[in-house]
């Protein structure tokens, strides 16, 4: 999917183009990279009409989550359950993630703010 985007994006950069360019322009993609059953399978996955038509949220929900995200949870949890007189497993990891990994870490303390106590703070 990643291979697509950058082409799309990069074949149609400061155009204005419908909608039906951007499923010729994935489907082509897919022909090009899969054998014409598994092409015409995954092709056939995709209702654009419901996509693009369909008002309210999109048919399909990405799940976004990585291990990484799950590690930043865990550590979050483990922080909680020690209540501040241990530090967990693979804390040091903490200062070597990007800032979004950070984020979720901090973000998950403050969404269980009530199970946080002053020594993990």
């Amino acid at each position: 999917m990643q291979e697509w985007l950058q082409g799309y994006f990069t074949n149609f950069t400061r155009q204005s183009i419908k909608w039906e360019e951007m499923q010729i322009s994935y489907e082509n993609f897919v022909r090009s990279k899969y054998s014409s059953k598994d092409a015409t399978n995954l092709i056939a996955k995709i209702d654009w009409n419901k996509w693009v038509k369909t008002p309210g949220m999109p048919p399909v929900t990405a799940d976004f989550k990585t291990a990484e995200y799950s590690e930043a949870i865990k550590l979050a949890d483990d922080y909680i359950a020690g209540k501040g007189n241990t530090s967990p497993v693979g804390f040091e990891k903490y200062k070597t993630w990007i800032e979004g990994l950070k984020a979720i870490f901090v973000q998950h303390l403050l969404d269980n703010i009530s199970k946080v106590t002053k020594e993990i703070a």
